[in-house]
This record gives C-alpha cells, sequence and structure tokens, in this order.
C-alpha cells in the first residue's frame, strides 16, 4: 500500500502482510509535487516488480498516468467518488481525463457513476462497475424490535447535509415527539450542527455521538437509517444499516442510494434536498414501526439485500477484474 504522505495511525486494522510506504514524511499539498511524485512512482514500481497499480481515487491519475509511460504495467483508475463531483479541484478534471484516455481500466462504485463515465467521457480504458464491500459481517442473530432511534452516521460536513437532516426532523418533531434521532460522526460542522438544534428548539429530540470504531452498537438499537447527503460516491453506511436490519430513508442523490434502496421493500428515497417530503417519509416510517408484520418484513429485506455486498463476493468480482 502506498501513501501520498504520512498520515494519523490507521482508522481501521490494517492485516500484518500489508506493507505500507509513504511518499512523504509530512503533509504536503499542492500540483508543485507532481514532478517529484512522478519521478517516484516510476522508481517504486520498477524496484518492486509492479505489475497491476491500483490509484484508490481518481485524482490520483494525474501522478500515475505520466509516472507509467511506456512501463508494461496496468495502471486501474478506483473511482471513489462521481464523476459529476470534482469539489471544486479542475486537477480532478483532468485526472479523469487523462484515466478515461490512457488507463486501462476505469472501475466505478455505482452503475449511475459508471454511465457518467461513458456518457461524459471518451473512455479508452474499460469501464467496469464494482460495489464496495459492507466492512463488516453480523454472526449473531439481529433484535428485531429496535428502539425509537433513527440513526444518522458521518462526517459532519456540509456534504453530508445534516442541516438538511435537522430542519426536516424539526417538521416530524412537530407531530411526533416519541422518536429520538441519533447522528454518530465528528467534523467542521458540529458546533454550527448544535446551535441549528437549540434554534430549531429539538435539542431533547436530537443526540451526538462522537466519532468511534464500534459504530455497530448504534446500528444495533435503532429502528431506522435516515441520510440527507448531497453528494456521495458509495454511501458505505446505507450497507452497514442493511447489514444490521435497519431500513433506510435517504435523499436519492448522485450516487448510490438508489442501487441500494428498494422503495417501499427495505426503504424509501426522496428527492434530493426535499426538506418536506423527506419529513413526511419518516413520519410513515414511525408509521410503519408500529406494524410488527410490516416492520419486520423491511428488516429481513434490509438484511437479504446486504448479502450482495458481501467481502466474498465482491471479492470475487475483482479477483475476476484482476485475472482478465
Amino acid at each position: 500500500m502506498l501513501s501520498l504522505q504520512c498520515g494519523q495511525k490507521s482508522f481501521f486494522p490494517l492485516n500484518s502482510n500489508v506493507s505500507v510506504c509513504n511518499i512523504f514524511d509530512e503533509v504536503a499539498r499542492g500540483i508543485t509535487r507532481l514532478p517529484s511524485v512522478v519521478l517516484f512512482l516510476r522508481s517504486f514500481v520498477k524496484k518492486k516488480n509492479i505489475d497491476i497499480f491500483i490509484n484508490v481515487e481518481s485524482m490520483l491519475s494525474i501522478y500515475s498516468i505520466p509516472a507509467f509511460i511506456n512501463l508494461r504495467i496496468r495502471n486501474i483508475c478506483w473511482e471513489h467518488f462521481n464523476y459529476k463531483i470534482d469539489l471544486g479541484k479542475k486537477v480532478r478534471r483532468v485526472a479523469r481525463v487523462l484515466a478515461a484516455c490512457f488507463a486501462d481500466d476505469i472501475i466505478t462504485l455505482t452503475e449511475r457513476d459508471k454511465k457518467f463515465w461513458l456518457d461524459k467521457c471518451f473512455c479508452k480504458a474499460k469501464v467496469n462497475r464494482i460495489y464496495n464491500p459492507v466492512p463488516f459481517s453480523l454472526t449473531s442473530n439481529i433484535d428485531i424490535r429496535k428502539k425509537k432511534i433513527m440513526l444518522a452516521v458521518g462526517r459532519l460536513t456540509y456534504q453530508k447535509g445534516f442541516d438538511l437532516l435537522l430542519k426536516s426532523w424539526s417538521i416530524f418533531c412537530l407531530k411526533r415527539q416519541d422518536w429520538v434521532l441519533r447522528i454518530v460522526g465528528s467534523g467542521e460542522d458540529e458546533e454550527e450542527l448544535k446551535k441549528l438544534c437549540d434554534s430549531l428548539g429539538i435539542s431533547n429530540f436530537v443526540e451526538f455521538y462522537s466519532n468511534t470504531n464500534n459504530v455497530i452498537e448504534h446500528y444495533s438499537v435503532s429502528a431506522f437509517y435516515v441520510m440527507t447527503s448531497r453528494f456521495e460516491g458509495f454511501p458505505m453506511v446505507l450497507l452497514e444499516a442493511q447489514e444490521t436490519g435497519l431500513p433506510i430513508i435517504a435523499f436519492d442523490c448522485d450516487t448510490g442510494p438508489s442501487e441500494i434502496v428498494i422503495e417501499n421493500k427495505n426503504g424509501w428515497l426522496i428527492d434530493n434536498n426535499d426538506i418536506l417530503g423527506f419529513a413526511d417519509k419518516v413520519e410513515y416510517a414511525a408509521i410503519v414501526y408500529d406494524d410488527e408484520k410490516i416492520y419486520n418484513e423491511m428488516v429481513t429485506c434490509s438484511i437479504n439485500n446486504a448479502r450482495k455486498y458481501h467481502l466474498d463476493n465482491i471479492g470475487r468480482q475483482w479477483m475476476r477484474l484482476l485475472n482478465d
């Protein structure tokens, strides 16, 4: 595993067989580091006799494409956002064009993003979709009867749309006060979100928990998962929610939710940014929860749908790709 810069200790455990190499010993930013990274990559793959190189983020193609000129290396670009999102960085758009023209393969996380690449870019590279796997698999039975908690997990940033979620929740609280919204995560918007809770008068119905590597404990007690992201690549939290039997209420943002949520079976999709529509669906979900038969059917559907994202299934897709 090759990292651009030395960061903090990995949040998730790494297998002892995985070696990690850092190009820079400290945080380095900007296009000015391009020549040094290109030279390092070229030297690294020659020294290590690398056959296949995977860029975990399309923007990294800005380095690997020029680094591997005239080298017999299979260069795979693994998109982790979606084609429409550049986060204000022109270099990301340039990197995607380079990948489309000169990479051997482009891997997207969703069918919708695969279509974006094929429609928006002249792709000489092969474009395939491989979903991310659910990061854990439960070995114990799931407690069907959950508490009256609706859960949201993620970084407290603009992208994740927690401000939209709180506004929607305040509408729901006008009609029901027997449910709690639990938000698990940390980020730059935390204080602003807590202030928004106060101004909306919903602080008694919202719980904030810091980021944790034992997030399963929150999934296991919650009845529904709610997501109001403005955009995504492939929202892993939805897979985690389904693995633990949670029906989902989510904005139909680009990209991912529409390929995970089966309408009225394991959850509901709402037009992006429709706060009123989201509040209505939250209220409907609370009614569904009171009908044990219907709710249990949705829980079962969520669990069954999560199986296709288990590591053994996704791993086979990667092995087929790498052996092709």
